[in-house]
């Protein structure tokens, strides 16, 4: 319950800490929760872009038929960008979500350029929807994770629990028995076996589990931290009187004009519990450097007036989630687990993908190790 959780306001907003979204296709999901523990509110398939001709929907014709042919006419890329688009899809589709890790890599912008994609799509879709995935505008992240990610888009759905993202962990710990968690205490130093906690105190185990962020696990294991700085986000959380989109899509805005928002989503659309009756819970997402300024918010709602006019000037804003670590960074097949000695040992994203999925099989695998004996 670290970097996935939910805050449930006075007023009865759900506010995710950072706007995240759960991708039904994520291998992980099936061994880690039961389908009635999340109840997963579904998101549309596909995506509005704006650009500064208007709002064009841009949906996926293989899941949403009756969008087949809005599709086809939409401005938004070539015919060629959207024949390209489908067989992105086809090729990851045939491929297994190994083999696509371990494919050769290189930066994910450079991948799609030389795949044929339009300049004019990349800066009106596909950088967009990435950089808001990959917390990365540069789109430097790995092209192997990236045909995995987009494989997982394509084969499931975009989705969020029903009472918000912090229902994952929250159905972890439920299964918890006789295990003691402790709150606000600080671990000075690990060893095999061994956890010093400032203060003084030490706590001696069959074995150690170091469940930390990348750099803090550097400190702790005395091991090589991560080459690339995290990536951050931010997340504005607004109240809205009435939806700015029908349905709950997510909105890209068009990178062929300046602004600091990268996506909108109106969360309470796919899900009605994130606000109360007769509000709309709408998440504004920034992600790249300066994400800080203190004049965010005044660029952050010229660019919502532009997007969706004058209404958009009402939204309350609720919260402000500024994230420095929200993911690690990916540009590289993943590493192999540091070498620890016997009784520690370690998991993270950051030794898998950066994602949900790649958490759950980073803590699979550690657990697996410890019950095998190390």
């Amino acid at each position: 319950g670290g970097r996935v959780r939910t805050d449930l306001t006075d007023d009865g907003f759900r506010l995710d800490r950072g706007f995240q979204v759960l991708l039904s296709a994520y291998p992980e999901l099936d061994g880690a929760f039961e389908e009635k523990e999340l109840q997963l509110r579904c998101f549309e398939p596909g995506a509005i872009v704006a650009t500064a001709s208007g709002m064009h929907r841009l949906a996926d014709p293989l899941r949403a038929p009756r969008e087949a042919f809005a599709a086809v006419a939409s401005p938004i890329g070539t015919f060629f960008d959207k024949m390209r688009t489908l067989q992105l899809r086809l090729e990851t589709g045939a491929l297994s979500g190994d083999v696509l890790l371990q494919e050769p890599a290189q930066a994910s912008r450079t991948w799609l350029k030389q795949y044929g994609f339009s300049d004019e799509f990349l800066l009106d879709f596909w950088i967009p929807f990435f950089a808001g995935v990959f917390l990365d505008p540069s789109l430097e992240t790995s092209s192997s994770y990236m045909r995995w990610l987009y494989k997982m888009f394509a084969s499931g759905a975009v989705a969020v629990p029903a009472h918000g993202m912090g229902e994952l962990p929250k159905a972890l710990a439920g299964r918890l028995r006789q295990t003691e968690i402790r709150l606000g205490v600080e671990v000075e130093s690990l060893e095999p076996r061994r956890v010093a906690l400032r203060g003084g105190a030490v706590l001696s185990a069959r074995a150690v589990v170091c469940a930390v962020d990348g750099m803090s696990a550097a400190h702790l294991l005395k091991t090589p931290g991560p080459t690339v700085p995290d990536r951050g986000s931010l997340t504005m959380w607004f109240a809205a009187s009435e939806p700015p989109t029908d349905g709950a899509w997510l909105v890209l805005r068009s990178l062929r004009q300046p602004g600091i928002v990268n996506h909108v989503a109106a969360v309470s659309q796919a899900s009605t519990d994130y606000a109360p009756a007769g509000q709309t819970l709408v998440a504004v997402c920034a992600v790249g450097r300066n994400l800080g300024r203190p004049d965010g918010l005044a660029l952050a709602r010229a660019d919502l007036r532009a997007m969706f006019g004058p209404a958009a000037d009402s939204w309350r804003l609720l919260r402000t989630d500024l994230i420095e670590h929200a993911q690690p960074a990916h540009v590289g097949v993943p590493k192999p687990p540091p070498a620890l000695p016997p009784g520690l040992l370690a998991c993270g994203d950051w030794l898998e993908t950066p994602s949900i999925d790649g958490a759950l099989r980073s803590g699979r695998r550690a657990a697996e190790r410890l019950l095998a004996g190390f």
